[in-house]
């Protein structure tokens, strides 16, 4: 239905508002609705007014990213046409340092195919802040021209102190986009990744790893017609007892 408004007009866009509508209302599933709703919005950034382009991007700036919503707007602004949608993105990402949209952003980013200006630089600009969650991004992106600066990143990082459940997050991601994008690990890198492994598996068996505490026995009561324990072969009544 949403591609027969490849060419809309004011009606076209009322039915497309009306579809936004539901998805801000998160009254979308993950099946066929996403789908419509990432055309939808793709569609009213590229042939909406401009409150329909500040809208989407509201949407993105403030959309859970565990919901089907923020998938299709997110998927829609990756899907639009790059002169329109890429400035924009790069403006919020140069003026915003929250970091909740800061990603919302380069979620968005990471989805766009067509290689526009600027994009890959704010990607690997963003390691320098957010190492973990760029390095998944420049992964998505898939050019391998990231990976001097993905490796230059993982050379910056350093086994965490100490273990936790993800502890040295940012070196798995690192190494993980590394490979994704056609490169190799180094002996050292393989290092770094080995020890960060090994920690956090110290963490997962660490409560193994302790002894068990058990209440304390009390010592067991001498009768009075018992042998004395100090071993002189009386009775403990007429002797230590």
């Amino acid at each position: 239905m949403v591609a027969a408004f490849e060419r809309c007009d004011g009606r076209d866009l009322m039915v497309l508002r009306r579809i936004a509508a539901q998805a801000r209302a998160g009254a979308i599933d993950q099946g066929g609705e996403e789908a419509i709703a990432r055309s939808t919005f793709r569609l009213l950034v590229e042939h909406g007014a401009a409150e329909d382009l500040d809208d989407v991007f509201d949407l993105l700036l403030g959309a859970d990213p565990c919901t089907s919503t923020y998938a299709a707007v997110t998927q829609g602004l990756g899907d639009a046409l790059g002169d329109v949608v890429v400035p924009r993105l790069l403006s919020i990402l140069e003026d915003t340092t929250d970091l909740d949209v800061r990603r919302n952003v380069l979620d968005a980013l990471a989805l766009r195919t067509d290689r526009m200006p600027g994009v890959l630089r704010a990607l690997v600009d963003s390691l320098d802040d957010d190492a973990e969650f760029a390095a998944g991004a420049l992964a998505e992106y898939g050019d391998p021209a990231a990976l001097p600066a993905l490796r230059a990143a993982l050379g910056r990082t350093a086994v965490p102190s100490a273990p936790a459940l993800r502890a040295g997050q940012d070196v798995l991601e690192l190494a993980v986009a590394i490979e994704s994008l056609g490169g190799t690990l180094d002996r050292v890198e393989r290092n770094l990744l080995q020890a960060v492994r090994r920690l956090r598996r110290r963490n997962l068996f660490a409560p193994l790893d302790r002894p068990i505490s058990r209440p304390a026995l009390a010592p067991p009561r001498t009768g009075p017609n018992a042998p004395c324990p100090c071993g002189s072969g009386g009775k403990f009544k007429k002797c230590c007892g």
